[in-house]
C-alpha cells in the first residue's frame, strides 16, 4: 500500500511539474512573439528548445524545427556564438535520440563555423561533442582522440567547466570498454571539478557514473552509495530520466548479487520512468537489462520480447556496443528454446561485432593517444619550468639593465642640470657686464651733460654781468624818467 501511495504521489508531482513547465514554455513563446530580431531573440529560441527537450520529450527533428528560425536569424545577424550554439544544441538532441547521421551533419556545421571565425574556444565543445558521438557508436579510438584534442584547448584556457565535461566523457569511454579503474579515475576528476563549480545537475550525473565505475570494479557498497546520492538529487529535481539511470544501476547491483526479483523491480521502475523520455540509448539499455533478468528467471518469452524490442531500436540507431549485448542475449534465449540455428546466427553476429569493437589494435590506439597526451603534458611541464627559469634570468637581466638605465638617466639629468646652471650663470654674467657698461655710459654722459650745463650757466652769468655793466642803474633811469 505504501508503495502504491508513493507511486501516486510521485505521478501527481510529475503531472504538476509538467503543467508548470508547459506554462513556462508558453510564457517564453509569448515573449518571443513580441521580441525584435536581435541576438536576444536567438537566445530565447534556444531556451525554448532546451525547456521543450527537458520537459516535453520532443523528437530531435521537432526540436530542430524550433531551432531553425534561430539559425536563420543568426546567419542574418552574423551572430557567431548564436549560430554555433544552435548547431551544438541540435547535435546534442540528435545524439540523445541516437540519430548519428544528423548528429554528424550538425557537428560538421559547428566545426566549419569555428574555423571560419577562428573560434578556438568553440572547438572545445565541437571536439567534445564529436568524441561523445564516436564513443556511443563504439568508435573508441576516434572518441579518445577528440576528447584529448578538446582537453588540450580547455586546459590551455583554464576552462574548468569544460574540463569537467571532458573528464566525464573520458570516464564514459572507459566504461563502454569495461575498464573500471580508468573510468573511475576520470569520473572522480570530473566530480571534483563539478563540486568546485557547484553544478547540481552534473554532480548527480557524476554520481551515477561513479556508481557505474564501482559496479564494474565489483565494489557494490560504493556503487550503491553513489547511485543513492544521484537518485536523491534527481528526485528533488523531478528528473525522471535521471532517476531511471539510478534505478537501473541499483537493479544491476541486485542482478550481480543474484537477487533477480529485486533487480527486475528496479529495472521495471526505470522502464516506467523512461516511457515519455527521448533518451533512446537508455531505453535500449534498460530493455537489455530487463531481458537478461527475465532470462535468469527462466521467463524466456519476456526475455525474447525485450531483447527484440531493444534490437530493433539499437540496429536503427547503430548502437554497436548495445548490439553486442543484444546478440549475446538472443543467442542464449534461442539456445534455451532449442532453436540452435537461430542461436548460432546471433552467436556469430555477437563474435564479429565484439571483435570489431574490442580488438587489440583498437586498445593500442587508445593507449597510444592517452600516452601521447601524458608525454605532451610532461613536455609542457618541462617547457613551463624552462620558461620560468628563462623568465627569471630575463627578469634579473632586465633589473640590471633598469639600474644601468636609471643610473645613466640620472647622470644625464645631472649633466643637463649643470649645463643649464652654467648657461644661466653665463647669461647672468653677460647681462651684468652689459648693464655695468651701460651704467658707465650713462654716468659718463651725465658728467658731460653736467659740464655742459655748468659752461652754459657760467656763460649766462658772464653775459649778465656784462649786461649789468653796460646798462645804467635803476635809480638813474628813474631820475631821467621823472625829468
Amino acid at each position: 500500500k505504501l508503495f502504491y501511495i508513493f507511486t501516486i504521489i510521485l505521478i501527481q508531482c510529475a503531472i504538476n511539474n509538467c503543467f508548470g513547465q508547459n506554462r513556462e514554455i508558453d510564457s517564453l513563446k509569448l515573449i518571443l512573439k513580441k521580441s525584435i530580431n536581435d541576438t536576444n531573440k536567438v537566445k530565447l529560441i534556444l531556451k525554448i528548445a532546451d525547456q521543450s527537450f527537458k520537459y516535453l520529450n520532443l523528437s530531435d527533428s521537432t526540436l530542430y524545427k524550433i531551432i531553425e528560425p534561430a539559425i536563420n536569424l543568426s546567419q542574418k545577424l552574423k551572430f557567431k556564438n548564436g549560430l554555433l550554439n544552435c548547431y551544438l544544441k541540435s547535435a546534442s538532441y540528435s545524439l540523445n535520440a541516437s540519430n548519428y547521421k544528423r548528429n554528424r551533419v550538425f557537428l560538421d556545421s559547428a566545426y566549419t563555423i569555428c574555423l571560419r571565425f577562428n573560434d578556438t574556444i568553440g572547438l572545445i565543445s565541437v571536439y567534445n561533442s564529436k568524441a561523445n558521438s564516436f564513443s556511443e557508436q563504439g568508435l573508441y579510438s576516434k572518441g579518445s582522440q577528440n576528447f584529448f584534442m578538446a582537453l588540450k584547448i580547455a586546459e590551455k584556457y583554464k576552462d574548468i567547466k569544460k574540463i569537467s565535461t571532458i573528464y566525464n566523457g573520458l570516464g564514459n569511454l572507459y566504461i563502454y570498454q569495461d575498464d573500471g579503474i580508468k573510468a573511475t579515475f576520470y569520473h572522480l576528476k570530473a566530480l571534483s571539478t563539478r563540486l568546485k563549480i557547484g553544478d547540481t545537475l552534473r554532480i548527480s550525473h557524476s554520481y551515477v557514473n561513479l556508481g557505474n565505475c564501482y559496479l564494474l570494479c565489483k565494489q557494490y557498497d560504493s556503487s550503491t552509495f553513489y547511485y543513492s546520492k544521484a537518485l536523491q538529487l534527481q528526485t528533488i529535481k523531478n528528473n525522471n530520466t535521471g532517476q531511471a539511470y539510478s534505478y537501473s544501476g541499483l537493479g544491476e547491483i541486485k542482478f550481480l548479487k543474484m537477487q533477480y526479483e529485486n533487480a527486475l523491480s528496479y529495472y521495471l521502475r526505470a522502464k516506467q520512468l523512461l516511457i515519455n523520455s527521448d533518451d533512446v540509448s537508455q531505453k535500449i539499455e534498460v530493455s537489455i537489462n530487463t531481458a537478461k533478468t527475465y532470462l535468469k528467471l527462466n521467463n524466456m518469452d519476456s526475455a525474447l520480447s525485450n531483447y527484440l524490442n531493444a534490437k530493433i531500436t539499437a540496429e536503427k540507431m547503430v548502437e554497436l556496443s548495445k548490439m553486442v549485448q543484444i546478440y549475446l542475449g538472443l543467442s542464449e534465449v534461442y539456445e534455451f528454446k532449442k532453436q540452435f540455428e537461430t542461436a548460432l546466427i546471433y552467436t556469430k553476429k555477437y563474435q564479429i561485432l565484439k571483435d570489431s569493437l574490442f580488438n587489440q589494435e583498437e586498445v593500442k590506439k587508445i593507449a597510444k593517444i592517452e600516452g601521447d597526451y601524458q608525454i605532451e603534458q610532461e613536455h609542457k611541464i618541462q617547457e613551463l619550468e624552462k620558461k620560468r627559469l628563462v623568465e627569471k634570468n630575463d627578469a634579473a637581466i632586465k633589473k640590471q639593465q633598469m639600474l644601468i638605465y636609471i643610473f645613466s638617466g640620472g647622470f644625464l639629468i645631472v649633466c643637463v642640470f649643470l649645463f643649464l646652471i652654467f648657461k644661466s650663470n653665463k647669461q647672468k654674467t653677460l647681462a651684468f657686464k652689459t648693464i655695468s657698461f651701460q651704467k658707465q655710459e650713462v654716468e659718463t654722459k651725465n658728467k658731460i651733460i653736467e659740464e655742459k650745463q655748468k659752461e652754459i650757466l657760467d656763460s649766462i652769468h658772464y653775459a649778465k654781468r656784462i649786461q649789468k655793466a653796460l646798462l645804467p642803474t635803476d635809480k638813474y633811469i628813474e631820475r631821467i624818467l621823472k625829468k
